[in-house]
C-alpha cells in the first residue's frame, strides 16, 4: 500500500497544486451590463438610471428597496435616489415582443439587438 519504506513518492503526490482560475465568458459579462438591471438582474425597462460607475439600473426597483429601507450594501452602496442619473433613452425601432423573449431565453444563441438609442444622435446603444 505504500509508505512501507519501499516506496519514494513522486513530486505531483506530494505537491498541491493550486486550482486553475474559473474563466469568465467575457461576452455574457458585457450582455448583462448592457441589458439587465445589475441589482434585480431583471431585463431593464424604462425608466433606466445610471450610477456614477455606470452601472444601469431599474429605477422602480432602486426606489423600492429604498423605501423598504433594506441594507444599503445590497444596493451598491446607493443611499439617495440623487446619486443616480436618469437616463433619457429612446427605444429602437427594431424592438419588439420577441426579442424580449429571445433575451430571456438564452443568452449564447441570441444575437441580441439594441433595444435603445441615444435621442439626439440617433445611435444605438449596443455592446460594441
Amino acid at each position: 500500500m505504500g509508505c512501507d519504506g519501499g516506496t519514494i513518492p513522486k513530486r505531483h503526490e506530494l505537491i498541491r497544486v493550486k486550482a486553475k482560475e474559473e474563466v469568465k465568458d467575457s461576452y455574457s459579462q458585457t450582455i448583462t451590463k448592457w441589458f439587465y438591471c445589475q441589482l434585480s438582474n431583471s431585463l431593464l425597462e424604462e425608466p433606466i438610471v445610471s450610477d456614477q460607475l455606470g452601472r444601469l439600473y431599474n429605477k422602480e426597483f432602486i426606489v423600492r428597496k429604498l423605501l423598504e429601507k433594506v441594507d444599503k450594501s445590497e444596493l451598491n452602496d446607493i443611499y439617495t435616489i440623487k446619486q443616480l442619473t436618469n437616463l433619457n433613452l429612446t427605444k429602437c425601432l427594431n424592438e419588439n415582443d420577441d426579442t424580449k423573449d429571445a433575451i430571456q431565453d438564452d443568452i449564447k444563441q441570441f444575437k441580441f439587438l439594441p433595444r435603445f438609442m441615444c435621442p439626439i444622435t440617433r445611435k444605438e446603444m449596443n455592446v460594441n
